[in-house]
């Protein structure tokens, strides 16, 4: 998983370790965690306060747990994205909208997500593009291995950006 905008994190997980490198700030972090997909979303998020978007695609359980809490939902027809044709549905919540392209045929798979917050100023959004969505024995470990080159390992406390909306914000009195 790759975000950009306001920082460039890559983050992976090999079911032992995830980790994490802030490309922009050659700066990275290893955070010793063995368990599920699932597992690691919940510590990141429960631990460490890191919402990486469209984690939920990756759960067990993507359909229940992104379906949980929507109010409408509509299908926008076909698109093209990276070349294959794509159904286009569109959800809202309380809080959020959300889109996903999911390809036609056979082996349908996430293409595109685009989540938008409906409680900040200005809707910031998210959009993660999928380029090559690998299930089974056609992924390898290597795939997993995060290429740190010179960069500096910190402490997770210490790597910027790993939560880039969060520190964006500060609580306190109304201005």
């Amino acid at each position: 998983m790759t975000r950009t905008g306001v920082v460039d994190v890559e983050l992976t997980y090999d079911g032992k370790t995830v980790s994490a490198i802030g490309k922009n700030l050659n700066v990275y972090t290893k955070i010793p965690l063995e368990g599920s997909v699932d597992d690691m979303i919940d510590t990141l998020r429960s631990a460490y306060g890191v919402e990486a978007p469209a984690a939920d695609l990756l759960s067990a359980n993507a359909f229940a747990i992104m379906m949980e809490n929507v109010t409408a939902g509509k299908d926008l027809g076909s698109g093209v994205i990276g070349g294959e044709v794509c159904n286009h549905l569109a959800f809202r919540t309380k809080d959020t909208d959300w889109e996903i392209w999911i390809a036609d045929g056979d082996a349908p798979r996430p293409c595109r997500f685009t989540i938008t917050s409906r409680m900040m100023a200005m809707a910031p959004s998210y959009t993660v593009q999928i380029s090559d969505w690998k299930v089974g024995e056609g992924v390898a470990a290597d795939d997993f291995q995060l290429e740190t080159g010179d960069a500096k390992e910190v402490k997770i406390e210490e790597m910027p950006g790993l939560d880039d909306v969060a520190g964006l914000l500060e609580e306190g009195d109304a201005q």
